[in-house]
């Protein structure tokens, strides 16, 4: 098993890239994460149930999407 560290974390091969959004009518929040298989599929479910759970449009709600986000954003 191939192993290095990323910014503190110790990362493992298969580990992939995403981009977090948390948006809203009035702002948002984007981010880049590493995350194993397991905490993707956590966070897809919480990103599901931020969108079923909203009653507004303009509640934030949490995307998730593969691939570093661009840092101008």
């Amino acid at each position: 098993m191939s192993v290095y560290t990323v910014i503190g974390r110790t990362k493992v091969m298969g580990v992939k890239t995403y981009t977090i959004t948390l948006a809203g009518c009035d702002d948002s929040t984007r981010f880049s994460i590493d995350l194993m298989d397991s905490e993707y599929k956590l966070v897809q479910n919480l990103s599901e149930l931020s969108k079923t759970k909203s009653t507004s449009k303009c509640m934030p709600k949490l995307e998730i999407q593969e691939g570093k986000c661009d840092e101008r954003d």
